[in-house]
């Protein structure tokens, strides 16, 4: 189990299961996107709930000097693996000017204008990038630029919805948000804005022409539930995790006589390197008992209380001490095991966290290898269809039917999503541009088939 730390008494508390998804504070609760990502970006919500704190409790861990343990351990993950993402576009753009040319055109492509992301979307993000909005009272204005036709004063409708909360995204961490809310407190008014036609964000796909198909956009296999939370989420929405296992052989691997430390001559598949083909690995005798030795201490982190996981201040604090620490150095320093150990994992890491292991941290690459070593199983459709439960359960009539098959293929019904009985709401083609989140006032402005909204 987690560390417990000492509650703030200036802060609501929040459950462990919501705070997977965010940390609550006075006012306001941030969404955390934590899915395979060693740091957080932030969606908001703003909150005017009066009802009791949660009966759990939990809050983040402070340092003397005010920073939260969340934002340290997201802040050194970041840090161990610059060396490997230096040259990537996120690290360029810290760097970059803030002048920004007009965007082009999207094109035609019935796949591209599908895909959520479109000038319509991004261009309202941008006035706020650009700093083209002035807030007022009751209106905003709009600077002029070539890059649109829009300029001038807009006045503000009221969204006077009585919303007790109101979410940011109806991606994944949205819709998780609203589930973990209303378990904890039946019957709370919430309101989901997304700029998007369709919820999902990153959990959303593209099953049309001409590849009509339910394929994954994330999430092509995930492990079994590793804690209540997830246990509690996939039985109430009707997730059934366990008829989708992925059997043996999941992993296999070619060795060949470029592979360093293998025997002389060798060229040919293991078979199910990760179970039963991890005796068979075409190393000397030695490094194979090496190689088992890594294969259980990462076995055993998997089920030890506590242990490196995402988000980290999900974790006991006296592991933090891996955050810093490359996973080679753990597994050839801190283990002692021979460097064949550490190059072997090199193939995983270099596919799944964008490194070697001279490259990524020991915590995250723990946290991932760790349930590599355990049960998985691969849900029809990836994270959508986890998402199109989750949706279902929060409001039963936004899609038809109640079986596997119709959950994942009946369309959407977006005028029932955000009908005025439901005690959730998920509003699509909604760009938020300001939140206050006064506990006195929260409140959200957002952008909608060209009026400006404040809901409330």
């Amino acid at each position: 189990m987690p560390a417990k730390h000492q509650v703030e008494s200036s802060q609501p508390v929040s459950p462990s299961p919501l705070e997977y998804f965010s940390s609550v504070r006075i006012g306001c609760i941030f969404i955390a996107m934590h899915y395979l990502a060693p740091f957080t970006l932030d969606n908001s919500i703003a909150s005017r709930h009066s009802a009791p704190p949660f009966s759990k409790t939990r809050a983040a861990m402070r340092i003397p000097d005010g920073i939260t343990r969340r934002d340290f351990m997201n802040g050194m993950l970041i840090a161990a693996g610059g060396a490997a993402v230096g040259g990537s576009f996120p690290m360029r753009a810290f760097g970059a000017t803030t002048t920004y040319p007009c965007d082009g055109s999207a094109g035609s492509d019935p796949r591209v204008l599908r895909g959520g992301n479109l000038p319509s979307v991004f261009n309202i993000a941008h006035w706020l990038r650009d700093g083209r909005l002035t807030f007022k009272s009751s209106s905003v204005v709009i600077s002029s630029s070539p890059c649109d036709k829009y300029t001038g004063s807009y006045p503000i409708t009221a969204d006077n919805g009585n919303y007790e909360v109101i979410i940011v995204g109806s991606g994944m961490s949205g819709c998780s948000a609203a589930y973990y809310l209303t378990r904890n407190r039946p019957g709370t008014k919430v309101l989901i804005l997304d700029g998007q036609a369709t919820p999902g964000g990153n959990a959303n796909r593209d099953d049309l022409s001409p590849i009509p198909d339910i394929a994954s956009t994330a999430t092509a296999y995930a492990v079994q539930p590793y804690a209540p939370f997830l246990t509690d989420l996939y039985n109430t929405t009707g997730i059934n995790w366990s008829n989708y296992l992925v059997p043996s052989p999941f992993y296999s691997y070619f060795f060949d006589s470029q592979t360093p430390y293998v025997n002389p001559g060798t060229n040919s598949w293991n078979i199910d390197t990760y179970g039963a083909g991890l005796k068979q690995m075409p190393y000397p005798t030695a490094i194979v008992n090496q190689l088992q030795q890594a294969a259980q201490d990462l076995a055993n982190w998997y089920h030890k209380p506590g242990s490196p996981t995402d988000p980290a201040d999900m974790s006991d604090p006296k592991y933090d001490y891996l955050s810093p620490m490359t996973f080679d150095q753990y597994l050839t320093q801190t283990k002692g095991f021979h460097p064949a150990v550490s190059d072997f994992y090199t193939r995983y890491a270099v596919d799944a966290l964008d490194g070697t292991c001279s490259q990524v941290s020991a915590y995250t690459s723990i946290s991932f290898l760790g349930a590599e070593y355990n049960p998985s199983f691969a849900y029809p459709g990836g994270n959508s269809g986890i998402l199109r439960h989750v949706v279902k359960w929060l409001i039963p009539t936004a899609i038809a039917g109640s079986s596997d098959v119709e959950i994942l293929t009946n369309p959407y019904n977006l005028a029932a999503m955000d009908s005025a009985s439901n005690n959730v709401r998920i509003r699509q083609n909604c760009m938020v541009v300001q939140g206050n989140t006064s506990s006195s006032n929260a409140n959200v402005v957002y952008f909608s088939n060209g009026k400006f909204y404040r809901a409330t």
